[in-house]
């Protein structure tokens, strides 16, 4: 009998285990909701089950990995945009209830493609303001699912 080698800790074993834990945290956050049935689901219907496909796919990706970068051996040269899409999902999330979905989304979108993405400002206003419209008008207006409004009270 061969002596099993301890599990190499890589970049993507520790996504596989973050993808665990986040599904764990939201199925925890969900426990207050109503979970419904599979005829008439309830509010935390969706998000149990999309966690429990988080769970799945990271347990694959922690079983069936392996053979990327080591932990140790990752750069840092990402880390810059890392922090600043972070730093722009934290200003969406304190928008939103404020501004309402169209202004933050766009000025999120136009924040992550001329600052974080470097792109040319005046294509990233057309393709922000565009997509948080669109995005607005199909599941607002179109799926009627309703969506913070800015202060103005139409969009």
């Amino acid at each position: 009998m061969q002596p099993r080698l301890p599990l190499r800790l890589t970049a993507d074993r520790v996504a596989g285990l973050a993808l665990i834990a986040f599904g764990a945290l939201a199925i925890v956050e969900s426990r207050g909701l109503p979970v419904g049935s599979l005829r008439e689901p309830g509010p935390a219907y969706f998000p149990i089950v999309l966690s429990l496909a988080l769970i799945g796919f990271g347990a694959l990706l922690l079983a069936f990995s392996g053979g990327g970068a080591g932990l140790r051996e990752l750069g840092w040269e990402e880390a810059r945009h890392a922090l600043l899409i972070v730093l722009g999902a934290a200003a969406a999330i304190f928008l939103l209830p404020r501004a309402g979905y169209v202004i933050t989304i766009a000025l999120l979108l136009f924040y992550l493609l001329a600052v974080v993405a470097r792109r040319h400002w005046l294509l990233s206003i057309l393709v922000s303001v565009g997509l948080a419209a669109g995005t607005f008008a199909l599941f607002d207006m179109g799926l009627r699912v309703l969506l913070p409004r800015s202060p103005l009270g139409f969009f």
